[in-house]
């Protein structure tokens, strides 16, 4: 499946899975985050408020204990009178003290603790109460004694059931505390190990990717190489349909379609070797590049049968006689050299030939002194030369037997004369 897969869909996936892990890592993280602001936040704002307030109402109680002890020591009425002033407003203190930490207790125990920290105010205000009567009735020496005995127990059953909600609400924010750390130490620990997991997962990934990646361009790029090198029958395989697949698909098309071009070239260049310059590539089932080869082949060949057909129709009129034929057609570079050549040979012999005639035709003519006087390269030279000497030799054989004739014309001149003679004689006898 991820053989056929293709890269930007790989690369995607990789990324993708990479892209939740680091979600996953991020909720994660933030889960224990809000887990530890949780704790936290209960710590600072719910706990800590009620231990405030605890302290704040054991504030009072002590600051009440100290005006009660000062109301029963004052010499004087002003004295008791801000005494008494003094615990009202330390009444007054505990009463908003407990009134704000009553509705955020939750904890049945709290509660409880709470309910037996309010019997003991009652007890305690009952026992103030007491004592500021006693100290407006004068009772000074009965008031100590109250506030030695009573009313002390009193306060201290009251300062030990408030230090105990302390206590428990100290309790409370320890295990806060301890939550707090043990989700930290949580989160923390799963966050590494999720890391770690991304890790590994991204060192997977890139082999996986690197390798489905790479492997396949490798390949192709041994083949190309191959095929650079000339090698068509190289093997290629194509094992999957992603992109470097398709170029290995590509390629091996490519390499049956060069085998192809170069099989038929070679065909029509054998054939060529051996003469047939009729042979031309089919270009019916090509394109592009395989297409331009063929018509290039196809082109040189019939440039070839072209020229070489004018060169032996010029070659076959000379042997029949007819001087007078040229290739007229123009051809690009060695083929023009070889028409110019066939054409230069045409007009040699026809030159050649045409001063032979009129030296001939001379000689007809009784004229023996005419001779080719026109340089011709190569054999026409010879040719020349062999005209001139015949012609010089049957000069000197005429004059020859010329000269034999005039002789042979006098003696018979002299033989008529001396028979021209005896006839005479003879007559002249008779």
């Amino acid at each position: 499946m991820f053989r056929n897969m293709k890269i930007a869909a790989r690369l995607g996936l990789g990324f993708g899975l990479l892209v939740l892990i680091m979600l996953a890592i991020a909720v994660v993280g933030s889960l224990g985050m809000s887990h530890l602001n949780d704790s936290t936040d209960d710590i600072i704002a719910n706990k800590w408020p009620k231990v405030l307030l605890l302290q704040e109402g054991l504030a009072g109680v002590n600051d009440i204990g100290l005006a009660g002890r000062n109301m029963m020591l004052a010499e004087n009425k002003e004295a008791a009178q801000k005494a008494k002033e003094q615990i009202f407003e330390g009444r007054a203190a505990i009463g908003k003290a407990w009134d704000k930490l009553k509705p955020t207790l939750d904890q049945p125990r709290g509660k409880e603790m709470f309910a037996q920290i309010v019997d003991s105010r009652e007890r305690f205000i009952a026992a103030q109460n007491q004592l500021i009567k006693l100290a407006e009735d004068g009772k000074m020496a009965e008031g100590r004694a109250f506030l030695a005995g009573d009313y002390r127990s009193i306060a201290q059953e009251y300062r030990k059931r408030v230090n105990a909600l302390v206590q428990f609400q100290g309790e409370l924010m320890t295990q806060s505390g301890v939550a707090a750390t043990t989700e930290f130490h949580q989160s923390r620990n799963i966050m590494i190990a999720a890391s770690v997991a991304a890790l590994l997962l991204s060192v997977a990934l890139g082999f996986w990717l690197a390798r489905g990646i790479s492997r396949p361009i490798g390949n192709a790029v041994a083949v190309a190489n191959q095929l650079a090198a000339g090698d068509l029958g190289v093997k290629i395989e194509v094992d999957s349909r992603d992109e470097t697949g398709q170029l290995l698909a590509a390629m091996k098309n490519m390499s049956g379609r060069l085998a192809q071009v170069i099989t038929e070239t070679q065909a029509v260049v054998g054939a060529a070797a051996q003469g047939d310059l009729s042979r031309r590539v089919d270009l019916g089932d090509k394109q592009g590049f395989a297409r331009d080869l063929g018509s290039s082949v196809n082109q040189y060949s019939e440039t070839c049968d072209t020229i070489l057909s004018e060169v032996g129709r010029v070659l076959n009129a000379m042997s029949a006689g007819d001087l007078k034929q040229r290739i007229e057609r123009d051809f690009p570079g060695a083929f023009a050299e070889m028409r110019t050549a066939a054409n230069s040979t045409a007009d040699t012999c026809a030159a050649i030939m045409a001063e032979v005639g009129q030296v001939m035709g001379a000689v007809a003519a009784g004229d023996l002194t005419r001779s080719i006087e026109r340089p011709f390269p190569g054999d026409f030279e010879a040719i020349k030369n062999s005209v001139n000497t015949s012609i010089g030799r049957l000069a000197q054989t005429v004059s020859a037997v010329s000269g034999g004739v005039s002789e042979i014309t006098a003696a018979l001149g002299q033989v008529n004369a001396a028979s021209q003679t005896l006839a005479q004689g003879a007559s002249e006898q008779a």
